[in-house]
C-alpha cells in the first residue's frame, strides 16, 4: 500500500516547463491584458492597490513554488485592476513573472525574462515615479545580458533618487553579473548599509559571500 501511494504521489507531482508555468500565468493576467497593450486607464483606487502589495508575500530568496508565485501574480493583478496607473502592481506582475524562470541565482530562463519585461516597461510608463518598476526592469535587463539599456534605467534610477537603495541594489547586481567584482562588492557593500528590508539583507549578503 505504501508503494502503491507513493507511485501515485509521483505520478501527481508532474514537471512543468517553462512555456507550461507561463500558459497557467496568462489565465490569471487575462482581466489586465488591455493595460499591457497600452490601453490608457483612468487612475483608481490607489491606497486600495497599496494595500494588496503591502500585504504580499515576499518574492525575495531563491526559489518559490509554482502555487506561490501564481498567488503573487493574483494579488498583482488585483493591484492593477484596483488603480491601473499604479505602477507597484506592474512591478510586482513583472517580478512574479520572472521567477517562473528559475534556474540558479541570478540565472533565469530568457522565456521567463522575455514575458515579464513588458510588465516593468508598463510600471515605469505608466507610473514613471515608481521605484518597484525601475528596479524590476532593470533586473530583468541584467539579467538579459542587455547591459546598454541597464545603464541607461540605472541612469533613470539615479536621476530621480540618487545612490540609495535601489540603485545601489541595482548596481551590485549591473556589476556582479559583468564580472566586475571591484564594483560590485562596493555597491553591494552601499546595498548592505541601505538596506531595510531583511528578507533582501539576507539575499544581499548571500550574494556578496558569492
Amino acid at each position: 500500500a505504501t508503494i502503491i501511494g507513493r507511485r501515485r504521489k509521483m505520478i501527481g507531482m508532474t514537471v512543468l516547463s517553462i512555456s507550461e508555468k507561463l500558459v497557467r500565468a496568462s489565465g490569471i493576467l487575462d482581466p489586465v491584458m488591455p493595460h499591457l497593450l497600452g490601453t490608457q486607464a483612468k487612475s483608481g483606487d490607489r491606497p486600495a492597490a497599496e494595500a494588496f502589495l503591502a500585504n504580499a508575500p515576499s518574492l525575495y530568496g531563491h526559489m518559490f513554488s509554482l502555487e506561490q508565485l501564481l498567488v503573487a501574480l493574483d494579488i498583482g493583478v488585483s493591484a492593477i485592476e484596483a488603480d491601473p496607473r499604479f505602477g507597484g502592481g506592474y512591478a510586482f506582475v513583472s517580478s512574479s513573472i520572472y521567477r517562473l524562470g528559475f534556474e540558479d541565482t541570478d540565472i533565469y530562463s530568457e522565456e521567463a525574462l522575455a514575458g515579464a519585461q513588458p510588465w516593468a516597461s508598463a510600471a515605469v510608463r505608466v507610473d514613471p515615479e515608481c521605484r518597484e518598476g525601475w528596479e524590476a526592469l532593470t533586473e530583468i535587463l541584467c539579467y538579459r545580458g542587455n547591459f546598454k539599456q541597464a545603464e541607461k534605467a540605472l541612469g533613470e534610477v539615479f536621476r530621480r533618487w540618487g545612490d540609495g537603495d535601489v540603485y545601489a541594489r541595482a548596481a551590485f547586481l549591473f556589476f556582479r553579473l559583468q564580472g566586475d567584482a571591484e564594483q560590485a562588492m562596493n555597491w553591494g557593500a552601499l546595498a548592505w548599509q541601505q538596506e531595510w528590508n531583511s528578507l533582501r539583507l539576507v539575499q544581499t549578503l548571500f550574494a556578496l559571500g558569492q
